[in-house]
């Protein structure tokens, strides 16, 4: 069984990396996005899966 997914979106390079960074530590996958075009362009929805996403976006 895989790990489950966590998909981030922030616009914030730094955050993406050192939360990837804290998530991946605990066993999660970790898809990281700095736009909301490229999260869009990568998401497969799935039962296993979960969205962290910065609601202050430009």
């Amino acid at each position: 069984m895989s790990n489950p997914t966590v998909y981030l979106l922030d616009d914030e390079p730094g955050m993406v990396k050192a939360v990837t960074r804290l998530l991946r530590a605990r066993g999660f996958e970790v898809q990281g996005f700095t736009t909301p075009a490229s999260f869009l362009d990568a998401f497969r929805p799935g039962s296993d899966s979960c969205l962290i996403l910065d609601v202050a976006m430009p």
